[in-house]
């Protein structure tokens, strides 16, 4: 079976790096943004590409989206995967704090 694993020490490494941008740290909403929190979201994310998208790789591979009569059919798991990326309130990562884990924040409008 096919593995993942998140470069997430990269992804730090990075994020570092750009933390110490002066440009960056004058933006005010990136402020209240730590190292640990970003590492937590990393950890978090990483989870969801191992568990829930690395497995659906090969039903998509065998059934890939169709488009009938107007209709988008995704293959097995998909939906159910969706789901529960939005109930986990990774659609509100974008939104302000305040409003981050109401279900106000989960539809795409918070998103940008």
């Amino acid at each position: 079976m096919t593995t993942y694993t998140a470069p997430i020490e990269d992804m730090m490494f990075l994020y570092e790096k750009l933390r110490n941008n002066k440009n960056y740290n004058e933006i005010e909403k990136y402020k209240e943004i730590t190292p640990d929190l970003v590492k937590d979201i990393l950890d978090e994310a990483a989870k969801i590409n191992q568990n829930i998208i690395l497995p659906l790789a090969k039903a998509g591979d065998e059934n890939p989206a169709v488009l009938e009569n107007g209709v988008v059919r995704t293959p097995p798991g998909y939906k159910e995967a969706y789901s529960k990326f939005i109930e986990d309130g990774w659609m509100s990562l974008s939104c302000d704090p305040k409003i981050w884990w109401s279900r106000d924040a989960q539809n795409s409008k918070c998103l940008f």
